[in-house]
């Protein structure tokens, strides 16, 4: 079964996530976190949003959302489990220090929202590449 998931990662953590999910994701996962968005061209997060896989869904941290009386409200939040995540990243070959991959967790907004939902709860913005 698959669910939908809005998963922003912090610009920095981009080439980490992007290589985990490459090696522990199904064909496709290849180029995630490749959508930049940020504040007035200033990239902060690398986006990815669509259906995965359950089982790989509830390995990643999760923030429920509300909006009450004009403000997001967290309601609910699944922290991940980054040391299956780790061990799994382990078994394919792939080195991944826990230390750091919670910390990517913990700069990271990862939602059931539509993007630009997310997006605009984080006043962010796809920032479109300069034209040629």
């Amino acid at each position: 079964m698959d669910v939908f998931r809005t998963l922003l990662v912090a610009a920095a953590d981009v080439p980490l996530a992007s290589s985990i999910a490459a090696t522990l994701g199904p064909e496709g996962s290849q180029g995630m976190f490749q959508t930049p968005v940020g504040i007035g061209g200033l990239p902060l997060y690398g986006a990815s949003s669509g259906y995965i896989n359950a089982v790989w869904a509830d390995l990643a941290p999760c923030g429920t959302w509300e909006e009450q009386d004009g403000a997001w409200v967290q309601t609910a939040y699944y922290p991940g489990d980054p040391v299956a995540i780790v061990a799994a990243c382990a078994e394919a070959g792939l080195t991944v220090d826990l230390a750091e991959l919670e910390a990517v967790f913990a700069r990271a907004d990862v939602s059931e929202q539509d993007p630009f939902v997310a997006f605009g709860r984080l006043g962010v913005e796809i920032i479109n590449p300069p034209e040629e």
